[in-house]
């Protein structure tokens, strides 16, 4: 297989030559895969623009260097066998670790270390954090060049319970204490976000609107100012007032709503002829489309709406009719 060069890195270099990944018949470690990716993050050069945005936090030049610290946690929560940073310890004895990862011995972390490092970062790193996720979405726009972006805006519920210390963590509608931070997705990767306490739910105050219009305007300044937009969301964003958002910014949008009596009422009185079905290939949904408006819009204020059933549950097929009971 002849060798190839692929992409880029961050910093708009040429990616690393790869000749093949092939199947090996040696006897490989449970983290032998982190020897790849430890050579990834290497190689598209995250760590240098890692240490170029949070090097200030080195506070002495006998300090470990900032991107190397990030390298070590990057490949420690990627090996995920403990959550608990004690852990650094044992990996710091561990030399096989250190050299499968491409670091001195010397030079690994100790979980006191780790912990002065994440005590470093105030509320204002935030803002660099999602400096860093654009810039790495940007990069990744560049390569694949799509002509439709389609993003995901939803929150993440992060457990605490089991730590003995929990500052700033607050109760969650998942019954756990912890946090809930709002996300912006691009197909697998987290493209933006806030980091939020635990009691705030998915639409509070004007978050969700505000990141969507940040990120849509460093889209059409950064990417293309043509390139269509198209944002998925849960009934937890369903709001009048984040509609009237989206359609000022010109981009699509759909999200799922919530089964109210008039709208149970309206499939129910739906004729069998009315309904259509819709295969993606993976499940059969009967549907029929309808324009909504709610008590609350402003007269005249309608919205196209689609009202969905699955027809298989596994590989069983339904016979039941699609339209709900209240």
């Amino acid at each position: 297989m002849g060798r190839e060069k692929v992409g880029g890195n961050l910093r708009g270099f040429p990616a690393a030559v790869i000749s093949r990944v092939e199947v090996t018949e040696d006897t490989l470690t449970g983290r032998g895969g982190l020897a790849l990716f430890s050579r990834h993050l290497r190689h598209i050069g995250i760590l240098e623009v890692l240490e170029e945005r949070f090097g200030a936090l080195r506070r002495s030049g006998k300090g470990r260097p900032v991107g190397g610290l990030f390298h070590q946690i990057f490949c420690f929560l990627l090996d995920g066998t403990s959550r608990h940073l004690v852990h650094f310890d044992r990996l710091k004895g561990d030399e096989g670790h250190a050299r499968g990862i491409e670091t001195e011995p010397e030079a690994m972390a100790s979980s006191h270390a780790v912990k002065r490092f994440f005590g470093a970062f105030g509320w204002g790193r935030i803002w660099t954090f999602r400096r860093v996720l654009r810039q790495l979405w940007l990069w990744r726009l560049r390569l694949e060049k799509p002509e439709v972006i389609v993003l995901g805006l939803d929150t993440m519920v992060m457990d605490n319970d089991e730590a003995e210390l929990r500052e700033g963590c607050q109760p969650t509608y998942r019954k756990v204490k912890g946090f809930q931070p709002l996300q912006l997705t691009w197909g697998p990767f987290v493209v933006d976000g806030l980091f939020r306490g635990g009691k705030k739910n998915g639409n509070a105050g004007e978050a969700a609107a505000n990141l969507v219009r940040d990120s849509v305007a460093f889209l059409r300044r950064h990417y293309r100012r043509d390139a269509a937009i198209l944002l998925r969301l849960d009934a937890g964003f369903f709001d009048k007032k984040l509609f009237r958002r989206f359609e000022e910014l010109e981009i699509g949008y759909v999200c799922g709503g919530r089964l109210q009596a008039d709208i149970v009422d309206a499939a129910q009185g739906m004729k069998p002829e009315e309904w259509f079905i819709h295969d993606n290939g993976h499940q059969l949904w009967e549907y029929f489309e309808f324009h909504d408006r709610r008590e609350s819009w402003r007269r005249g204020e309608w919205r196209r709406a689609l009202y969905t059933c699955p027809a298989y549950e596994d590989a069983q097929r339904l016979l039941e009719s699609p339209a709900p009971t209240p």
